[in-house]
C-alpha cells in the first residue's frame, strides 16, 4: 500500500513518530491475500485430459477417414479396373468400367473404355481380313491343284506323242539307212538328199528325245550323266541343217 495525500496528512498529526517523515507515495504496508487455488489445479488437470482424450479421438477419426479415402476413392477404382481389365483378358468383352467419381479415375475408365472398344473394332476387322484370307488361300489350293492336274495332263501327253512320233521316225531313219546302203542306185544328188533326210530325222529324233526328257525331270527321274561332245561335228550337223 503506498501512501496517498490524505495518507499523509492523517499520519502527520498522529502520535507514532515513525510515521512523521512519511511522504506521499512511500510504502505504507504490503498485504499478501492467500486463496485455495487446488480447485483451479483440478480444473486444469481435466482440461488436460480432455485435451488429450479430444486429440487422440480426432487423429482417431482422421486415421479412418484417411483409411475411408484410400479404401473407397482410390482402392476401389483401381480394383475395379483391373477386375474388368482381367474379365476383357478371359474373353468377356462385353464388360466395361463403371465409375462415377467425377475425378481423374472417370476419366481413366472412359480411356479404357475407349480402348476397349478400338480393340473390339481392330479385332473385327482382322477377323474379316483372317476370313478373306482363307478364301484367297483356298481359292490359290483350288487353282493349284487345278495347275498340277492340268502339268500331269501335259506331261502325259507329251509323252505319249513323243512315243507316237518315235515309231514312224524310226521307219524315216531305217528306210534312209536302206536308201544309204544301196551302192550304185542312187547318184551323187540323191545320195545327198538321202543323207539330209537321215540327218532331218536324227535331228527330230534327238528334239523328241529331249521333250522325253523333260517329262523325266519333271518326274524327278532324269539321271545325270557327263559325256564328251565333238564340237565339229556337232557343228557340222547344225551348218546341214541351215543348208
Amino acid at each position: 500500500m503506498y501512501a496517498k495525500k490524505s495518507c499523509v496528512l492523517c499520519h502527520q498529526v498522529m502520535p507514532d513518530t515513525r510515521n512523521a517523515s512519511l511522504r506521499e507515495g512511500d510504502l505504507m504496508a504490503v498485504v499478501r491475500v492467500t486463496l485455495d487455488d487446488q480447485a483451479t489445479v483440478n480444473a486444469q488437470a481435466i482440461n488436460r485430459a480432455l485435451a488429450w482424450t479430444a486429440a487422440i479421438v480426432i487423429g482417431f477419426l482422421s486415421m479412418l477417414s484417411l483409411w475411408a479415402v484410400v479404401r473407397y476413392v482410390i482402392v476401389k477404382p483401381v480394383t475395379h479396373l483391373r477386375d474388368v481389365a482381367n474379365a476383357v483378358r478371359e474373353g468377356d468383352v462385353e464388360q466395361r468400367a463403371e465409375i462415377r467419381t467425377g475425378d481423374e479415375f472417370e476419366d481413366l475408365a472412359a480411356a479404357f473404355n475407349r480402348m476397349v472398344r478400338q480393340l473390339l473394332s481392330q479385332q473385327s476387322e482382322l477377323r474379316h481380313v483372317n476370313n478373306e484370307l482363307d478364301k484367297r488361300l483356298d481359292d490359290l489350293a483350288q487353282a493349284n491343284m487345278r495347275l498340277y492336274e492340268m502339268n500331269r495332263l501335259k506331261s502325259d501327253f507329251l509323252a505319249t506323242i513323243s512315243h507316237e512320233l518315235r515309231t514312224p521316225l524310226h521307219s524315216i531313219l531305217g528306210f534312209s539307212n536302206v536308201l544309204l546302203n544301196t551302192s550304185g542306185q542312187l547318184n551323187e544328188r540323191q545320195a545327198r538328199w538321202v543323207s539330209n533326210i537321215k540327218d532331218s530325222g536324227q535331228q527330230l529324233l534327238t528334239l523328241i528325245n529331249d521333250i522325253l526328257d523333260l517329262a523325266k525331270i519333271e518326274a524327278g527321274k532324269m539321271e545325270v550323266r557327263t559325256e564328251e561332245v565333238s564340237l565339229p561335228e556337232l557343228c557340222e550337223s547344225q551348218m546341214t541343217m541351215l543348208r
